[in-house]
């Protein structure tokens, strides 16, 4: 079997390089625009010059913030971008604080439950593990994590895995690929309910079914059991 059979979990309960300093070269140039940077990053990223494309990402925030502030509702997506190009660069550092960001900008214009909160939690539960692999999350982040988030209720957290049933199509074609799926746990640690919401949609189903076998301790809040949402990370990896 070359098939690795692993699936790798970062819970976010829902009560739960940067480069250097730009050069002259890097400014932001007179004929540059919120929307033509937006195109060019879009551009770089389809190309996966990232390190480009974080350098463009940069000067296209710094236009958004003159424009509207700094925490303004206007730079939530760009925030998230950064995020995922800091992943993609090994940079866990700075990824870590533009979450943050994200997760703040959403907190203030759009509300804890929003449609554009869960999109920043499932780029971060996405991307960040791609620069953060075996290292420990910084107090520093936990602190502001639980400013903005609470810290009323803990958990859930992962009891046993589902097994993990690799699709045909992907046997295949020796493809391997990650998808992020949201779950419901009840009082007693049962996935209720798995539906995949980002990542490569051959594994979804797969995913999906997996999750619900998953077993958790539930969430507590002052030492009683609650239900909850959760976010996982499922990764089809070739050995």
């Amino acid at each position: 079997m070359f098939w690795n059979q692993k699936i790798f979990i970062i819970v976010i309960s829902s009560v739960l390089f940067l480069m250097t300093n730009g050069t002259a070269s890097e400014q932001v140039k007179p004929h540059d625009t919120i929307e033509s940077l937006r195109q060019k990053v879009n551009f770089l990223l389809s190309e996966q010059r990232f390190v480009e494309a974080q350098r463009n990402t940069q000067l296209w925030l710094s236009l958004l913030e003159q424009k509207f502030g700094l925490d303004s509702k206007e730079n939530f997506p760009v925030l998230i971008i950064m995020g995922n190009i800091h992943s993609l660069l090994n940079d866990a550092e700075n990824a870590y604080d533009y979450y943050l960001k994200s997760f703040t900008v959403a907190k203030k214009h759009f509300g804890m439950e929003s449609a554009e909160m869960e999109s920043a939690r499932l780029n971060f539960t996405f991307y960040l593990p791609l620069s953060s692999k075996g290292s420990e999350v910084p107090a520093s982040f936990s602190r502001r994590y639980i400013e903005i988030f609470g810290n009323e209720t803990k958990g859930p957290r992962v009891r046993k895995l589902g097994k993990l049933k690799w699709p045909d199509a992907a046997k295949k074609t020796l493809r391997g690929g990650s998808i992020v799926v949201k779950v419901w746990v009840d009082l007693s640690g049962s996935v209720t309910a798995a539906k995949a919401m980002f990542g490569d949609k051959m594994f979804a189903e797969n995913a999906e079914q997996s999750m619900m076998a998953t077993k958790y301790y539930p969430a507590t809040r002052e030492g009683q059991p609650v239900a909850s949402i959760a976010y996982a990370r499922v990764k089809f990896g070739l050995r």
